[in-house]
């Protein structure tokens, strides 16, 4: 595929955004640490780097026609390896 003006001003806004995004998490981890939240243990800018690409990812597997039940499995798998108490938590 060929990259025009119009291709590179997309994926510049589409890069911007997800900077945006990834602030805003960070912004938020932080904060969760600040009030003491035993969740937020990793370096802000890694977790929200994690969460960003699990989002992508989900995404991703969602449009390749991943049914809600797989995707909640992998949001599963993914909380229980960021917060270990939460590996015995209800299903929901």
């Amino acid at each position: 595929m060929a990259h025009t003006s119009t291709t590179l001003d997309v994926r510049t806004y589409v890069a911007e955004l997800q900077r945006a995004d990834e602030a805003r998490l960070r912004a938020r981890i932080e904060q969760a640490a600040a009030d003491g939240d035993p969740a937020a243990v990793a370096e802000p800018a890694v977790l929200a780097g994690l969460v960003q690409t699990l989002w992508q990812g989900l995404s991703v597997r969602a449009e390749l026609g991943a049914d809600r039940e797989e995707l909640l499995e992998v949001v599963r798998l993914a909380v229980a390896s960021i917060d270990p108490t939460r590996r015995d938590a209800d299903r929901r």
